[in-house]
């Protein structure tokens, strides 16, 4: 058996290559592994940081020049006539018809009777007083013709026009105390103002209009027998109307009685000016409100109608209103600034339907309006 012996050498040599060798596959594997890492870490960084921009021209801007913006609150209320009556009698009989129809829905005119009671009886009563007391007046026309011949003539024409169809007239003057004692001796004064009393009752078996309007309810009929106190119906004007609305503390606090206003219908197709006429002293406990009522008239206003009005209350200067949805929760708006995207707060000052008055915005400010998805702070814009 043949040994082949190498030199120490020639075996250390090739030990050597042989570590050289596999430290450069090592080397070689781990650069390659390194490169792949560095490759993978550069796409992730990309991934998550895209280097990108937005459009300018895909932005909605509005371009800030501080105002004057006027604040103002929302009024409301229904129409009411200006006038409404409950008509009750003061006497007793039976009801008659008069001029009109007493109907719900019935109109009339100031002055027109609308219901009378039938009143033969106390009229001859007031008549007959009439009667004697014409009796008493030419019982002393002849004292007064010799112990008062100046006040005579005037007491001689008074008789002679008197007539107990018609109201009495007042009576002539007494020039001096005596006569007014003698005149007191017959009970002249007392007897004129007793047929004043009797008259004045004998009006109330009519019922007169006291303005133009309409029936509303009607609580009695033609025929019927009515009493002192007994409800006749109701009545309301149709000329006249107001508005019976309602405000906070501050606004109404703001209105003075002479104020005018644009009130609309609920569709916004019709408008009619209203003037305040009176301010409640008494706050709802419920509401908080205080009541307004606004004289209105017009074609189409009606009872019931309900209507609104916006009410200027203050003036705010150095503000701009921009829509709601442009302020972020933080009270800030997003704004564009040196060609990126940034966040500059402001101060809400009035809340509106759908925007918002704020302060805090300068001359120049872009405020950016659209509605991101995503956080957009810091983002380049060209």
């Amino acid at each position: 058996m043949h040994i082949s012996i190498l030199p120490f050498v020639g075996l250390r040599k090739l030990v050597v290559l042989g570590g050289i060798g596999s430290l450069f596959i090592a080397t070689t594997s781990c650069m390659e592994s390194t490169a792949q890492s560095r490759s993978a870490e550069v796409e992730s960084v990309a991934a998550v940081n895209p280097i990108d921009y937005l459009a300018k021209s895909s932005l909605n801007i509005q371009a800030i020049t501080p105002t004057t913006a006027a604040t103002s609150a929302t009024i409301s209320g229904r129409v009411i006539p200006a006038f409404q009556a409950k008509l009750a009698s003061e006497v007793q009989g039976i009801v008659k018809a008069g001029s009109i129809a007493f109907k719900a829905g019935s109109k009339f005119n100031a002055g027109q009777v609308l219901l009378q009671i039938d009143q033969a009886e106390f009229e001859y009563q007031v008549k007959a007083r009439k009667a004697a007391f014409l009796n008493s007046l030419t019982t002393i026309l002849s004292d007064l013709k010799s112990d008062y011949p100046d006040s005579y003539p005037a007491w001689l024409d008074y008789v002679k026009a008197y007539d107990v169809e018609q109201r009495i007239d007042p009576l002539p003057k007494p020039q001096n105390d005596q006569e007014k004692f003698f005149l007191a001796t017959y009970q002249i004064n007392s007897q004129y103002y007793e047929i004043k009393g009797l008259e004045e009752r004998l009006s109330k078996y009519q019922i007169v209009a006291p303005y133009n309007g309409q029936v509303v309810e009607v609580m009695t009929d033609i025929g019927s027998m009515i009493n002192p106190g007994q409800a006749l119906g109701t009545i309301n004007s149709i000329s006249q109307y107001e508005v019976e609305a309602a405000a906070g503390v501050k606004v109404a606090g703001k209105m003075r009685v002479g104020d005018r206003v644009i009130f609309n219908d609920a569709r916004g197709d019709r408008e009619w000016t209203a003037q305040l006429v009176r301010k409640g002293d008494l706050i709802d406990p419920n509401t908080q409100n205080v009541p307004l009522y606004f004289s209105i008239r017009g074609a189409g206003v009606i009872p019931g109608l309900y209507l609104e009005a916006s009410v200027i209350t203050e003036a705010l200067d150095g503000v701009n209103t921009i829509p709601a949805s442009a302020l972020n929760r933080d009270n800030t708006v997003l704004i564009l600034l040196d060609g990126a995207i940034q966040s500059k707060e402001v101060e809400p000052v009035v809340y509106q339907t759908d925007s918002v008055i704020v302060s805090g915005l300068v001359a120049g400010d872009q405020v950016i309006l659209n509605d991101f998805q995503t956080p957009v702070i810091g983002k380049i814009v060209r």
